[in-house]
């Protein structure tokens, strides 16, 4: 893409991870996604749903639609520190809370 995020937002800076889970049909990932990817895509058996990674900065929490190996990649560095959670949420519904989301998704 253009070298920019795609960002969520919930109307609060903290509790994102909650927000999205109780309020837009949000499931917390199995397991934390890794490069490479596979071959069926960012979240292979999951059609029509997005990766969005939830990181903790501090005053607010940053939600990060995932939307392809570049992105991943910055959000899996092993330098970063900051605590994160890794959902899956209806593409419909990323796309509802962001509309720019429509241009970097599949």
């Amino acid at each position: 893409m253009d070298g920019f995020s795609v960002y969520l937002e919930t109307g609060q800076p903290l509790g994102k991870v909650e927000r999205l889970m109780d309020m837009h049909c949000a499931v917390r990932c199995a397991a934390k996604p890794t490069l490479p990817l596979p071959s069926s895509g960012l979240v292979p058996g999951w059609v029509g749903w997005v990766l969005v990674c939830v990181a903790e900065n501090g005053g607010f929490d940053a939600a990060a639609v995932i939307y392809d190996e570049e992105e991943l990649a910055a959000f899996t560095r092993p330098d970063d520190r900051r605590s994160r959670t890794w959902l899956l949420m209806p593409r419909d519904e990323v796309v509802r809370m962001n509309p720019a989301a429509e241009a970097v998704l599949p």
